[in-house]
């Protein structure tokens, strides 16, 4: 399950401003064993899951009808993941490790 929806707030000004929202899950992955070959990446490979919500703010400016610029800032907020799950003991990651703020500059480049 992955859900992206993203609202423009008048997409015909020079300057304008959007909204996002995130929904999504993710996956720690680490090998449960020592790699023993180069073959090994699928059947040695687990991990527990997790969810991720990430809403964000840009302000976009319209440098041609196909171009746009962009910046923007958003929190991933990530939870599910157990430390206690001894597959999160091998690759130590918490929910505070994957959440936190992002700030991002981005070219649109489309039909608009």
């Amino acid at each position: 399950m992955t859900r992206y929806s993203q609202y423009t707030l008048e997409p015909q000004k020079l300057i304008h401003y959007s909204a996002q929202l995130f929904v999504g899950r993710g996956s720690t992955k680490d090998y449960v064993q020592k790699k023993t070959n180069s073959f090994d990446n699928f059947g040695n490979v687990t991990g527990p899951s997790f969810l991720i919500i990430e809403p964000g703010i840009n302000i976009e400016f319209n440098l041609h009808e196909k171009y746009r610029a962009v910046a923007g800032l958003a929190y991933r907020h990530v939870s599910g993941l157990d430390e206690s799950d001894p597959l999160i003991n091998i690759t130590h990651v918490t929910n505070e490790d994957l959440s936190g703020v992002n700030l991002y500059l981005s070219l649109k480049i489309g039909k608009y």
